[in-house]
């Protein structure tokens, strides 16, 4: 009986140690970041796409950009990378058949900033929108800059 409660008490700490891998530091609150393209209307030749990757995701999750909308991240380990492809090329394979390694496809080397971050508790912010323009293409890519 004693055993079965030690080893009890033991998993139980264990779990607890790994679950509050999520929790805030003392003093700290967190708040959503909102990050858009915002000018994909002034290419209208191309689609601009959102490749979600990430330890929770099989394969890739891709989706259409809206300029009006946030860009969704869903895991905070995931990567969001952001392509430029031809609507004619979309519309022959698929926007699900769109990997970031294709050579029809223009990758941005622009980092995203997380979803989500945490300041001092008494900050007045509870949201952050990073709004970022597209300049044009390379030879190596989509050129984006952060406008806003």
């Amino acid at each position: 009986m004693k055993q079965t409660f030690i080893i009890t008490i033991t998993i139980a700490l264990l779990v607890l140690q790994a679950v509050s891998a999520d929790i805030l530091p003392v003093g700290k609150k967190g708040y959503t970041r909102c990050t858009k393209i915002v000018n994909t209307e002034e290419f209208p030749d191309a689609y601009f796409i959102s490749h979600l990757t990430g330890p929770m995701i099989q394969g890739h999750e891709n989706s259409l950009i809206d300029s009006d909308e946030c860009l969704y991240y869903g895991y905070k380990f995931n990567t969001l990378q952001i392509l430029a492809v031809s609507r004619d090329y979309v519309n022959t394979v698929g926007i699900d058949n769109i990997e970031a390694s294709d050579p029809e496809i223009m990758v941005s080397d622009e980092d995203s900033p997380p979803a989500t971050g945490y300041n001092d508790e008494d900050s007045p912010i509870i949201k952050e929108t990073t709004e970022y323009s597209i300049a044009g293409f390379s030879e190596n890519g989509l050129i984006l800059y952060k406008s806003r």
